[in-house]
């Protein structure tokens, strides 16, 4: 054998002998863009968000990076849905007097059973990253994780973005043999799927019914329904990524069952009639 084939050979041997490397579960390469992070609890959480200027009220994804810097198990709690709890980790949108304008994404979500959140465990050294899903309603924005074993929530600095006026998707409420619907007509061209939370409430002759839709669902066409054949109040927002989101209000009485909640600063419009509206 000669001494290159030998050389060749060792060479194999060698890279042979090399443990390969995996790839940890959950690597995602962030794209360019502002980014904040914080070093708390022994994790690093760094926050991304890809562009400097939003239309308010954009619906947008950012990118959430948790890595375990410590020496021992790090824990946070998974994301089982809310109203559970907040989906984790989570953006958070404020206003100039550090007000939490989102989430929630509704005016109201009324109370419905759901799952038991479990952990997720983080290794020293390991990290996963998330697309996470905001309402630019204000003009900070800072991502948030919560641990599992404290009951502790870190948040990161805020990233500034600039907030515009934009167009926003007009709203057409309609009935059929599966409830009311809405109907969401985009200002212009649109790309993908359209996504939609939804919370809507069904009472009288001592029958209730809650159906939920609390986390950011895809969904074919530009038609939602409510999910209650005959709802007291329906609460709903759905528009698509990079675009200001379409609201909608349908409260047909002031009264609202234990354990309803209303976003920050909002509550149900008393009254009957449609309370569709943009933005």
């Amino acid at each position: 054998m000669s001494y290159r084939s030998l050389a060749a050979l060792g060479i194999a041997v060698a890279l042979w002998l090399v443990p390969a490397r995996a790839e940890p579960a959950g690597r995602l390469q962030a794209p360019p863009g502002q980014t904040a992070h914080i070093v708390a609890h022994g994790l690093r959480v760094t926050l991304r968000v890809p562009e400097a200027s939003y239309a308010r009220n954009t619906l947008t994804r950012g990118f959430v990076t948790v890595q375990n810097v410590s020496h021992g198990t790090v824990s946070v709690e998974r994301s089982g849905g809310r109203p559970c709890g907040d989906i984790n980790p989570w953006i958070e949108a404020t206003n100039r007097a550090s007000r939490v304008v989102y989430p929630p994404a509704l005016r109201v979500e009324f109370p419905s059973p759901c799952k038991q959140l479990t952990a997720l465990h983080f290794a020293p050294g390991q990290q996963h990253t998330w697309r996470v899903e905001v309402i630019v309603r204000g003009r900070y924005l800072r991502a948030a994780v919560h641990l599992a074993s404290s009951r502790t929530t870190i948040r990161t600095p805020a990233v500034a973005v600039e907030v515009t006026s934009a167009a926003a998707p007009q709203v057409t409420i309609g009935s059929s043999g599966q409830g009311p619907y809405a109907t969401v007509t985009p200002p212009g061209p649109v790309h993908g799927a359209m996504l939609y939370q939804s919370s809507c409430f069904s009472g009288g002759s001592g029958v209730t019914e809650a159906v939920n839709t609390l986390t950011w669902t895809p969904t074919r066409g530009t038609r939602i329904y409510a999910g209650c054949l005959s709802p007291s109040e329906w609460h709903a927002v759905a528009g698509w990524l990079g675009h200001p989101i379409a609201t909608i209000d349908e409260v047909q009485s002031t009264e609202q069952p234990d354990g309803a909640r209303s976003g920050p600063g909002h509550g149900p419009r008393a009254g009957c009639g449609h309370g569709a509206r943009s933005g």
